[in-house]
């Protein structure tokens, strides 16, 4: 009861919309591209109906540009109003690129953890501030997608997902489909994206699901046995099942569609690891899905949180008050936020939304999902070199033959000097 009233509280808040001199005009940079960008044409669309003194502006950017546009936008005031950022919000909020959300916040008596996940609280605060405020919520890069089709012309039960690191080795092994030594269908690839971030995220998973932890904020935690056994595994896994890494760039650039999501979408690939967003892609393209949680070593099953997507304000904005308007329809709205989150079958950081029968509807593993909530644990934000530091630890091992202990002992001892100085 008493949730259901803070959450009614916070709809009228929602509505309080400020009386503007004359209209004004806010601009908006975000990476939503492909089937996510009409779903942000109509956001803005109904947000611009409930407020019509104020005009947004959108442009999308590429994942890579982000960043250093936004730093050096805010430098040169020449940066959009509202930005969309995740984990570096607090760098970037600590160079003055992004303005503290305190003000507006406390003003309108918002319990954010009332209305957010609780592990989401600690995840986009830092010494007090909060930079941004969050879209979506919860692990991302915890559930193993399935071909389902695929599982049943082997002989495997296409109702459940493998549950551990030796059955999803057997699973890839009855899988994977080769012409002599050319992959034409993968099993499933444990290294993942060749792109930093993604490939990053794969090894934390991997490791917090052998028993090894990743950092507190200040003290690095993963040079330890399972850590250096998780980067093993992932070698063996690549050279016993896979045929080495050579093999599946070969495979990504012939067949592949060039990284583990995108050939399980296009049905090359049996497997992949990824978030709730693929979901989304998969029912869009026919794939015969189903989701399981990430495989664990003989442990009980767990994931990251780290800071997800979602939104902040820029110092250069010379609109403030109306682009907080923005970023709290974008994050905290039922119309914006929770309206964006359904469409893709995502989860909102929202809890209320998450509770939407329709999510149930769309998705018959959204109890997956909320399962791998329940099992989240934050991530603390670290310095935004760290993702380069644990692609170089992986690459390292998987394509250039260093030993795991050699580069975990030499990730641990950079990471931890970039933690030093960044504390």
């Amino acid at each position: 009861m008493r949730r259901a009233v803070l959450f009614l509280c916070l709809l009228v808040a929602l509505q309080c919309v400020p009386a503007w001199a004359e209209p004004v005009t806010i601009t908006f940079w975000h990476i939503w591209g492909g089937d996510r960008l009409p779903l942000v044409d109509y956001v803005i669309e109904e947000f611009e109906r409930l407020h019509p003194d104020i005009k947004v502006e959108h442009q999308l950017l590429t994942a890579g540009e982000r960043y250093q546009k936004i730093l050096l936008g805010a430098a040169s005031e020449t940066t959009a109003d509202v930005v969309m950022v995740g984990a570096e919000s607090i760098e970037l909020g600590r160079l003055g690129a992004l303005i503290p959300l305190n003000e507006f916040i406390e003003r309108e008596g918002l319990q954010l953890d009332e209305i957010f996940y609780p592990f989401i609280i600690p995840l986009i605060e830092d010494r007090g501030s909060i930079y941004y405020l969050p879209q979506l919520g919860g692990p991302q890069n915890n559930l193993l997608y399935y071909n389902k089709t695929m599982f049943e012309e082997v002989g495997l039960d296409s109702r459940r997902a493998p549950e551990t690191w030796r059955e999803l080795e057997d699973y890839a092994r009855k899988l994977m489909r080769f012409d002599g030594d050319r992959i034409t269908r993968m099993g499933v690839d444990v290294v993942g994206h060749p792109y930093v971030d993604g490939r990053a995220a794969q090894v934390l998973e991997w490791m917090v699901n052998n028993g090894a932890l990743a950092w507190d904020g200040q003290e690095v935690l993963f040079n330890t046995p399972a850590g250096v056994d998780t980067l093993q595994w992932m070698l063996d896994f690549t050279n016993e099942i896979n045929r080495t890494y050579s093999s599946i760039n070969v495979f990504y650039s012939m067949v592949g569609g060039g990284n583990a999501e995108e050939s399980f979408l296009t049905e090359t690939a049996a497997m992949c690891l990824s978030g709730p967003w693929t979901y989304f892609q998969a029912q869009n393209r026919l794939v015969d899905t189903g989701i399981g949680l990430r495989p664990h070593n003989d442990q009980e099953f767990r994931a990251y949180a780290g800071a997800s997507w979602g939104y902040g304000i820029s110092t250069a904005s010379k609109h403030k008050e109306a682009a907080w308007e923005f970023v709290k329809f974008m994050t905290m709205a039922q119309e914006g936020a929770g309206w964006f989150t359904l469409q893709q079958a995502r989860p909102s950081a929202v809890m209320e939304f998450n509770r939407d029968p329709e999510y149930f509807n769309m998705n018959p593993y959204w109890p997956v999902i909320i399962q791998g909530f329940e099992s989240a644990i934050p991530l603390p934000s670290a310095p935004s070199e760290t993702n380069r530091v644990l692609f170089d630890m992986v690459t390292s091992v998987i394509q250039e033959g260093m030993d795991p202990q050699s580069a975990v002992t030499e990730a641990h001892r950079q990471l931890q000097r970039l933690f030093d100085e960044w504390n």
